[in-house]
């Protein structure tokens, strides 16, 4: 919703069955409940998420910005507190749901959501799988999380870029969004044309359908071209010449 919609009489209408919570990060030192989005799983401005009375996530909006939307999302929330109540209860399948949703959240890191999944037992060919997409997705996130360097963010950008060769991409939006950025980066670091050809094929393959991606991937192609001439231009020049003289 944008240009003030969220004032709007159907966003308010909505908004009665919710408690309505906006939180603004500073970086102000002491701040109170200032690492709030890091620890709902925020990787971005704006991060909107739904959560229960214990400040636990119980979905992340990921869709428009409006009612309809929102009530999906909420509708979702309310499934997951009904399974997070089945999951204490002792219900394994509750158990393992909650987990993987609490993994999507980006709410539950790697080693604890490993931990949790051990408390279950053995899982099925299917859940395993499931599972393993999403410890890679959220293995790529804190791997960003953890950057604080311009090495470690090439050292970080090289591991997603040779997982985009092996044809390992993440699924959430989240952890694509990180990934991605990470293949570019380092590609572009090393003007390595292929890498970054194949960074804008794994964009375009996620994000080709979306029209504000349009004029991104124009300026990406124009860069790709820049990438191409500078690695080219010095060796293929001679060899035009010499073909022209007849040598």
């Amino acid at each position: 919703m944008e240009n003030g919609a969220f004032s709007k009489e159907d966003f308010a209408k909505w908004g009665k069955d919710y408690v309505l919570f906006c939180h603004i990060t500073t970086h102000i030192p002491d701040m109170k409940y200032d690492n709030l989005l890091t620890k709902v799983g925020g990787q971005g401005f704006p991060h909107m998420v739904f959560m229960d009375q214990d400040g636990e996530v119980l979905a992340t909006h990921e869709g428009a910005r409006e009612p309809a939307a929102f009530e999906k999302s909420g509708a979702a929330a309310r499934e997951s507190a009904k399974l997070k109540q089945k999951a204490a209860g002792g219900d394994v399948a509750a158990k393992f749901e909650w987990t993987c949703r609490q993994m999507e959240a980006g709410t539950l890191a790697v080693d604890a959501g490993k931990s949790k999944i051990k408390e279950i037992g053995k899982l099925t060919a299917d859940q395993q799988k499931r599972f393993d997409s999403l410890l890679f997705d959220a293995g790529i996130n804190e791997m960003f999380a953890g950057i604080n360097s311009q090495e470690k963010f090439t050292e970080v950008g090289k591991k997603c870029l040779d997982y985009l060769k092996e044809k390992k991409i993440p699924k959430s939006d989240n952890a694509f969004d990180n990934f991605i950025n990470g293949c570019f980066g380092y590609a572009d670091s090393k003007k390595d044309a292929d890498g970054f050809g194949m960074s804008i094929k794994a964009l375009r393959d996620r994000k080709g359908d979306e029209a504000d991606y349009k004029p991104i991937f124009e300026n990406l192609e124009k860069h790709l071209a820049e990438l191409k001439g500078g690695g080219e231009k010095k060796d293929d020049a001679p060899e035009k010449k010499d073909k022209k003289d007849g040598k």
